[in-house]
Parts: C-alpha cells; sequence; structure tokens
C-alpha cells in the first residue's frame, strides 16, 4: 500500500512497491482533477506547487 504524508484521500495498492507508487501516481491525478473540478480550496501544497479552482 502507498499513501501520500499530508494527503487524506489518495492511496493505491500494487504487488511490489514499484507498482503500488504507479498507480498511486494515476490516484493523484485523478484525485487533484476531482478536487479542482468541485472547486474544493483545500489541496496542500506539494512540492512548492499550489493547485487552485479558477475563480
Amino acid at each position: 500500500m502507498a499513501t501520500i504524508s499530508g494527503l487524506a484521500g489518495p492511496w493505491a495498492f500494487g504487488e511490489t512497491k514499484e507498482a503500488a507508487l504507479e498507480e498511486l501516481e494515476s490516484v493523484l491525478r485523478d484525485w487533484a482533477a476531482i478536487k479542482l473540478a468541485d472547486g474544493d480550496d483545500d489541496i496542500p501544497p506539494m512540492k512548492g506547487i499550489h493547485l487552485s479552482s479558477p475563480l
């Protein structure tokens, strides 16, 4: 199982560590897209990147 510290929501499983991390990348993209589409403003910065919904 792979998770991202500080983010409640995205997680993934895989047969190996590498497979779980690969799946987690996809899950994170989908999670962020859904949060942005819903207009959520509680997405924490990740590696200095701040995501926000258009006004």
